[in-house]
């Protein structure tokens, strides 16, 4: 692997956790009765950065229309459909 290929995938790394933190905050707040879209928030307590990886690369090469979407929130729409906020 070059380095490119190693800053990248670290950037990759960084985004999921910074979005999966914020979902899982957002799933907190929504659950103490705040107005807040479930598309945007997801539970994601014990789940490792790299499981989430895995089935999101999985599920994103069987979608024929991933390029009809933008990169956020089709990660962010995937994320609070796997793990739901109940």
């Amino acid at each position: 692997m070059d380095s490119k290929t190693l800053f990248n995938m670290g950037k990759c790394q960084g985004i999921i956790e910074t979005l999966g933190r914020t979902m899982t905050t957002l799933c907190y707040d929504k659950k103490r009765n705040v107005n807040i879209n479930k598309k945007l928030t997801a539970n994601l307590d014990g789940i490792k950065t790299i499981e989430v990886i895995e089935i999101f690369l999985k599920n994103a090469a069987q979608d024929n229309k991933l390029r009809s979407y933008s990169a956020i929130s089709y990660l962010a729409s995937f994320i609070s459909k796997q793990w739901p906020c109940r």
